[in-house]
């Protein structure tokens, strides 16, 4: 692999990060998007918190069902929109990005998977995501399951409406069904775009709104912030096309290609070195097990109390993009009768999550990064320290008889 080459193209890169940077500042309209954005970073996670609000009709925003509503029409949802409805909207639920379910007057469940960040489809993705938060909550109803009117999969993708993956619809080997891959001829899997469907609905939702209103000027920040990342990517693209032609040739190409894909194998040797070192550490084992699925997006380790085949039972569970929280699948409905004692037991340590998702508790003084290219960088350089937080406090609290107590009492009332 050529050493300049590499290089070379590493500052033609940062040279249009900078004409970019460039153009952005002579920009007269201040957008409160763009400034998170440059100071926070607005991850994939923060964007589907961002949209989960919109959906949520027990939100701040104080619209009630107005966006929900819509988009719920939008994806040809059936639904009685003068009924009261117990809608429950979730994110990062057992590693969805967001899921709407209601439980009555009827039973409807739609999983958005969001890619804001343009990252590839994982193998089996939506088939799973399908399996964990529409099959199961249909009671294993595989016709209620795929019907479009109660049941939905929305594909979410940032700026290049590109569509899911055919390796994403498939069956994995660990779910037994007889149901090898989702059938898209049944119309329960969408494509949007955050630049075409989800500006659309938005702006029909703003069109609602007094022309004064503080909200209104909030969505058109947020729309007006995915034109400029849509432009953006138009300008990089053009940029790296006249690069790449002008200076380089098939090989060079080839050689480009070939150092990426040596990359992504680096980052996945460095998450597998990181799991076998957190497998290793002081935790109450004759009571917990430790496990890991770093094939998906936002990696999973969890030390959960049971058994091996007990994977959704409670457990803490450290995802590097969200961080060391305590867990358990389907627990948002659930959670608030023990939060008592989680704070009672927690709070030296932990926060009480009092929201909707399934996670209950989450560390104090957290350990997570913006993207999982950081979390890479920083397991492989800096690893011991993270394995040295994480391990003093599992084993404070995985040998704590309350904290076992506790686990096993949700574990024997929530199913």
């Amino acid at each position: 692999m050529s050493n300049e080459l590499i290089t070379n193209f590493i500052e033609e890169y940062k040279s249009i990060e900078k004409q970019w940077s460039e153009k952005e500042t002579k920009g007269d309209d201040f957008n409160v998007f763009d400034f998170m954005h440059s100071v926070f970073g607005i991850t994939e996670t923060k964007h589907s918190k961002i949209v989960a609000y919109f959906l949520n009709p027990s939100a701040n925003h104080g619209l009630g069902t107005l966006f929900l509503n819509s988009f719920l029409k939008k994806i040809e949802i059936d639904f009685d929109e003068d009924a009261k409805y117990d809608w429950v909207i979730t994110t990062e639920d057992n590693n969805a990005d967001i899921v709407i379910k209601a439980t009555n007057p009827q039973k409807i469940s739609v999983v958005i998977e969001n890619k804001s960040n343009e990252a590839k489809d994982q193998a089996n993705q939506l088939y799973r995501y399908w399996y964990d938060h529409i099959y199961t909550f249909h009671n294993n109803n595989l016709d209620k399951a795929e019907n479009k009117q109660i049941s939905g999969l929305v594909y979410l993708s940032g700026f290049s409406g590109k569509s899911y993956t055919e390796l994403s619809l498939e069956k994995p080997d660990n779910i037994s069904l007889d149901y090898l891959r989702l059938d898209e001829s049944k119309d329960f899997i969408t494509n949007w775009s955050y630049v075409t469907e989800l500006r659309d609905w938005l702006i029909e939702c703003a069109d609602k709104l007094e022309e004064k209103s503080w909200f209104k000027f909030f969505l058109k920040n947020y729309i007006q912030f995915w034109e400029k990342q849509s432009l953006k990517n138009k300008f990089y693209m053009e940029n790296l096309n006249n690069y790449l032609k002008e200076n380089n040739n098939k090989e060079d190409w080839k050689t480009l290609n070939k150092s990426l894909a040596d990359i992504n194998n680096l980052k996945g040797e460095w998450l597998s070195l990181f799991s076998e070192k957190l497998g290793r550490i002081n935790y109450n084992t004759s009571k917990f097990y430790f496990d890991h699925d770093y094939a998906k997006r936002n990696l999973d380790f969890r030390w959960t109390l049971g058994k091996v085949e007990n994977w959704n039972d409670i457990c803490f569970i450290y995802e590097p993009l969200v961080g060391l929280q305590i867990w358990k699948k389907d627990f948002y409905t659930h959670k608030n009768n023990y939060k008592d004692q989680f704070e009672h037991i927690f709070s030296t340590d932990f926060d009480y999550l009092d929201n909707t998702d399934n996670y209950a508790m989450v560390l104090k003084d957290n350990i997570k990064f913006e993207t999982e290219e950081e979390a890479a960088w920083e397991i492989a350089n800096n690893s011991e320290v993270l394995i040295t937080k994480i391990s003093a406090i599992l084993e404070k609290y995985t040998y704590n008889e309350e904290v076992i107590d506790l686990f096993q009492k949700i574990s024997n009332e929530v199913k």
